[in-house]
């Protein structure tokens, strides 16, 4: 009987460390493609890879701002309104981090920058579900500005 437990529970670490093996590698895949095409708006790569609550807050700011420009005032994805996407790929570096998150790095016009890349992973499918700059949740300080104007 014990040998049983013993064996299941190896089986299932194994599982579950290949699950999470899988999750990583989507996690790093969707970092990559959404650094990888400027042409399409690295901002509109990143809404086709949000959850549904990241996608919400473009949403709430779009119908805030009701043609005007709203409280997204710059592309979270290269913390600015302008870039140059070819220092940035050359610069690009992904990480996975301990809580299941991705970190980025990379330079942008000369400025280091440094983002976190909150993820949700459901259904075999992971999604971004909010960036941190400097630890600030993007998701939060557009939801607050929208609730302040």
């Amino acid at each position: 009987m014990k040998k049983a437990l013993l064996l299941f529970t190896a089986l299932l670490s194994v599982s579950t460390l290949a699950h999470a093996q899988d999750f990583n590698q989507q996690k790093r895949q969707i970092i990559q493609k959404i650094y990888s095409d400027p042409e399409n708006g690295l901002l509109l790569l990143l809404r086709k890879y949000a959850s549904h609550d990241f996608k919400a807050v473009f949403k709430e700011d779009e119908h805030y701002a009701q043609g005007e420009l709203g409280c997204i005032d710059y592309d979270v994805v290269v913390s600015g309104q302008d870039l140059n996407h070819k220092e940035i790929r050359r610069s690009l570096k992904i990480s996975m981090l301990n809580d299941g998150n991705v970190g980025v790095s990379y330079r942008n016009l000369g400025n280091p920058a440094n983002l976190v890349y909150v993820m949700q992973c459901r259904n075999n499918q992971c999604l971004v579900d909010d960036i941190l700059d400097d630890g600030s949740s993007f998701k939060d300080s557009i939801r607050s500005c929208i609730a302040n104007n």
